[in-house]
């Protein structure tokens, strides 16, 4: 039996094989996991992070814009990754969590609006003072034009197409996955050929009793999955797409995407051989982030040790993108 599943892969000296010995290992680990701890989905339910207490159509429009700009929460200073962070109310919080915090500051003092005529007119000045931490810092200016752009198309689109609101978009789509991502990706933030933002945006729809969709929706794929995925061994790379991710190096636009492809398809096998939905694989990945992590990883702590061959001469995949 073969143990090994080599993809087509485009590119010549970045080869990537999926591996189905690993697909396996991780499936079992998983499917031997109690019901109780595997199938309960992130509901997203706090309120320091999200609008739990507004309208539905309120919070489809929270959640649109914050998936909007949910990408790119570090920089390289020094030849080291500096994780993008800041501090609210006396707390340092990093990536995608100080992300959500700062909205849900931002639009309570009405720094930000929902309203998509607004988002349609955003500049750069007014995303800044939205995002700044209590000690003046601000820590999105990677990616800054690009968030800024994904908002104002994001307005644009809804004021002229959907009466402004994203639960326009939601509804319209009739329950179906496929649907919402194809209405999904006329918008800039969507357009991920990987489908990241979209899913992470179902994800969080579903996960909040706002929407049930006809299939689950598939895994989110970041850096933070696609360096799990990496250190399992359940994706791996050849050539020159090996060294530049364990030297930390850039990777361009084609070595990423088909990465995150291959780490897509290696998800989706194992949500397959274990029975755990993608949509909840998803969150599995994304909440072992913090265990997982990028230079003192918490292996003993780890739900995948036991399946892991713990390759940890990788870290977290580098490329200048408004995708993840």
């Amino acid at each position: 039996m073969a143990t090994n599943r080599a993809l087509p892969v485009t590119l010549e000296a970045a080869d990537i094989t999926v591996s189905e010995l690993q697909i396996r290992a991780i499936a079992e680990l998983l499917s031997h996991r109690s019901a109780n701890e595997l199938y309960s989905p992130a509901r997203w339910d706090d309120p320091l992070y999200w609008n739990v207490e507004a309208t539905p159509a309120d919070r489809c429009q929270y959640l649109a814009i914050g998936n909007s700009i949910n990408f790119r929460f570090w920089e390289k200073q020094g030849g080291k990754i500096v994780p993008s962070s800041g501090v609210i109310e006396g707390q340092r919080i990093r990536g995608s969590m100080y992300l959500w915090r700062r909205l849900r500051c931002a639009v309570e003092r009405e720094e930000l609006s929902l309203d998509a005529n607004d988002l349609s007119s955003l500049n750069e000045d007014q995303f800044i003072r939205a995002f700044t931490d209590d000690e003046g810092h601000f820590p999105f200016e990677p990616g800054l034009s690009d968030r800024v752009e994904n908002l104002r198309d994001l307005g644009k689109r809804l004021s002229m197409s959907w009466n402004g609101q994203f639960s326009n978009v939601v509804e319209a789509a009739h329950g179906s996955l496929d649907q919402f991502v194809r209405l999904c990706a006329d918008f800039r933030a969507f357009d991920d050929p990987v489908q990241k933002l979209i899913m992470v945006n179902a994800i969080m729809l579903t996960g909040s009793g706002i929407v049930k969709f006809d299939k689950d929706p598939l895994p989110g794929v970041d850096y933070h999955l696609v360096k799990q995925a990496l250190r399992q061994g359940l994706v791996i790379p050849n050539g020159s797409l090996r060294r530049k991710l364990v030297a930390e190096d850039l990777l361009d636009a084609d070595e990423s995407l088909m990465l995150r492809k291959s780490v897509l398809d290696a998800l989706v096998g194992v949500a397959k051989a274990s029975g755990v939905s993608t949509a909840i694989l998803d969150n599995l990945y994304w909440l072992n982030r913090r265990v997982c992590a990028d230079d003192h990883p918490l292996c003993s702590t780890c739900p995948f040790e036991e399946a892991c061959p713990k390759r940890l001469e990788f870290g977290l995949p580098l490329e200048h993108t408004r995708y993840y």
